[in-house]
């Protein structure tokens, strides 16, 4: 997988994710009924965009193999679909707004102090709700394997960091002992006595 379309990707789901967020954000200002779910998805999905963001600037510097390691791109394209069918609902639900205000009835009717409708049932937040935070946890998962990899390749270097101190410590005991042996076997000179 390319370094480069992951980071695209996950940049697109950012996008995607800051116009609902945008969108809702006015639902949860004006909406009436059920406001605490609308509150808790768009939580929701301010922490997944967190989420994104700290993986996109991850993907950013790995190359290949370790992209491969941290996500896997039908986790991308399931968090695409969720927010693809989040978006099409608000969108669909802000252009029949925008219609029933144009129409002589609806203008009517927004006269009167109409609230705006949120574009689920109580039922389908609450699902939409667990489906944003699956994808949170699988998301932050990839933050996890990222973080233990980072772990892994720290003691690793610690290892081999070790090591070559070993050998260091190794080489100058040896080249201790060969200039003792050197002025040991050399000749007695006047100035050593």
């Amino acid at each position: 997988m390319d370094p480069l379309s992951v980071s695209t990707s996950i940049s697109g789901l950012i996008s995607v994710l800051d116009l609902i967020a945008g969108k809702s954000y006015k639902y949860v200002k004006e909406v009436r009924g059920f406001i605490q779910e609308v509150k808790k998805l768009v939580n929701e999905m301010t922490d997944l965009y967190g989420i994104l963001n700290q993986l996109r600037l991850i993907v950013s510097r790995f190359d290949d193999e370790l992209i491969s390691s941290i996500i896997q791109f039908q986790h991308i394209d399931a968090c695409r679909t969720l927010l693809d069918r989040i978006k099409e609902r608000l969108d669909k639900a802000e252009r029949d707004d925008i219609s029933s205000k144009k129409s002589a009835i609806g203008r009517k009717s927004s006269n009167l102090g109409r609230a705006l409708i949120w574009p689920f049932s109580v039922g389908e937040t609450r699902a939409l709700i667990d489906d944003v935070t699956t994808q949170k946890s699988t998301l932050m998962f990839a933050l996890q394997v990222n973080g233990m990899n980072a772990l892994f390749d720290a003691l690793s270097d610690q290892k081999t960091q070790g090591l070559n101190i070993e050998v260091i410590r190794t080489n100058v005991f040896s080249l201790r002992n060969e200039k003792s042996i050197s002025v040991l076997n050399r000749p007695k000179t006047e100035e050593d006595y």
